[in-house]
């Protein structure tokens, strides 16, 4: 909502305020999963939600639908994510034409397939071969998927275990699965459980995040397992042609970077190269705010630094560059969707305006928040 003070957004990007997090007694990846249950709240609340902000670094919230059409009495997965190689899932011939950089990343990170129709990849926002996060969906259902670095495993095993029910291991194509059910959440209707299955593989660690429903807690138990078992490997050309429309995958970076750049001012001697040469796979509106926060970042600095300096002609350039941002098209484009733009312009507001974001109370700086704030490196 464009009405609300920037300090509001801020913490909603958070999801938590900082009272409520300081009570949490909960390691990092319980507060993870908690966050998974909890914002399913706020989108079930909402008819449209919209992204106040995207950060550099994968967000690795999953909300899981827990409302209204959101539920349904299976929880299946059309197309997630392991590592392994050769016969599982490793290099394969595609029957179409890709971008080299696509194969490569394509075939870096195996894929794995439900046998079970009508499931697709609906949200892709930044992932590469280390670490990201992916949402499913078959009309109604829906479930979420996360990889990490595979030396996290034990810390995110032990979390998991902990405040949990533990169901019976399996192998799921070869690899020893860990799954628990979680105690029921007051976000839940009261014929559903949430459940987290994780295993490692040769490369990273594997989370499968997802709910069923039932009359009793043993069905549910047996739909999660049963949903579980049907998982199979998928060729490199199924994994690329699965991702959504949206995406934009590492043979394509170069060209659409260059297009959202395209009206915008730059900073002298802003490195447009590094932007293109990103290996990192993005939703547009991911991209686009890497495109648009590292130019508006850049421009912030510039003014920080010629104010320092008492240079009033360089800081007014910023000004003047950064008071462009609401015609950019590549905001444009992302207005639909989100709010980044948004705060981008509270920024060059605050700029011309002796650097306090409005509607902060004088609390917040340009210069104390921006980088948090806007995604900026070394934020």
């Amino acid at each position: 909502m464009k009405n609300s003070s920037i300090d509001h957004q801020i913490r909603r990007a958070a999801l938590f305020t900082d009272e409520e997090v300081n009570a949490m007694p909960l390691s990092e990846a319980d507060q993870h999963l908690l966050m998974e249950i909890l914002d399913a709240e706020e989108l079930a609340s909402q008819p449209t939600h919209r992204r106040p902000f995207a950060g550099r670094r994968p967000s690795l919230r999953a909300s899981i639908g827990l409302t209204g059409g959101l539920v349904a009495a299976t929880c299946a997965v059309a197309l997630i994510l392991a590592v392994a190689g050769g016969d599982k899932g490793g290099p394969t011939s595609p029957s179409r034409a890709w971008a080299a950089s696509d194969l490569e990343l394509a075939n870096a990170v195996p894929r794995i397939a439900i046998s079970e129709p009508g499931w697709k990849i609906t949200r892709a926002d930044e992932f590469s071969a280390e670490q990201g996060e992916f949402t499913m969906k078959n009309g109604s259902r829906r479930v979420d998927l996360f990889w990490r670095p595979i030396k996290q495993y034990e810390s995110w095993l032990n979390d998991r275990a902990h405040g949990s029910i533990e169901l019976p291991p399996i192998e799921i194509l070869g690899e020893r699965v860990r799954a628990f059910r979680y105690a029921h959440a007051s976000t839940l209707p009261t014929d559903a459980d949430v459940y987290a299955a994780l295993w490692r593989t040769d490369r990273v660690t594997v989370e499968f995040v997802s709910m069923s429903i039932g009359s009793n807690t043993s069905i549910r138990d047996q739909r999660f397992i049963s949903m579980l078992k049907k998982l199979r490997y998928v060729s490199a050309d199924d994994w690329l042609s699965a991702m959504p429309d949206s995406v934009v995958l590492p043979g394509e970076t170069a060209s659409t970077v260059g297009e959202m750049l395209k009206a915008i001012p730059l900073p002298d001697g802003f490195d447009t190269e590094v932007l293109k040469s990103d290996e990192a796979v993005r939703d547009r509106y991911q991209l686009g705010a890497k495109v648009a926060g590292a130019v508006g970042c850049a421009w912030i600095q510039d003014w920080l630094d010629a104010t320092a300096a008492n240079d009033k002609n360089r800081a007014a350039a910023a000004i003047d560059a950064m008071s462009t941002t609401d015609r950019w098209p590549v905001i444009q484009q992302m207005n639909r969707e989100g709010e980044y733009g948004y705060h981008l312009s509270q920024y060059a507001f605050a700029m011309a305006n002796g650097g306090v974001i409005p509607d902060s109370n004088g609390k917040l700086t340009v210069r104390e928040t921006y980088r948090s704030a806007l995604g900026c490196p070394g934020g």
